[in-house]
């Protein structure tokens, strides 16, 4: 399922970004990447997520090129694991 498919509060974790469109390398830019843990903070067009303590504005494109798959448990994301490395 897409993240332009969650509800508002729900979480869940990226699997995969749709490389068929230049907008996965801004979010990648962003540290959107696959095996981090989100939540949708608000629905709609922009729609907001919530990736550790940080807030992204993201178009419905861009909702629509990021697969998720519900949250089992909190994962850091990419840059989070990055400082708190060894």
């Amino acid at each position: 399922m897409t993240l332009s498919k969650l509800r508002r509060g729900e979480s869940a974790v990226i699997t995969k970004l749709d490389n068929s469109h230049q907008v996965s390398a801004n979010l990648a830019a962003r540290g959107i990447v696959p095996g981090i843990n989100l939540e949708l903070v608000t629905a709609g067009d922009p729609c907001v997520i919530g990736v550790d303590n940080d807030k992204w504005a993201l178009s419905q494109v861009e909702a629509s090129l990021i697969h998720v798959s519900p949250a089992k448990s909190m994962q850091r994301s990419f840059f989070s694991k990055l400082l708190h490395w060894g």
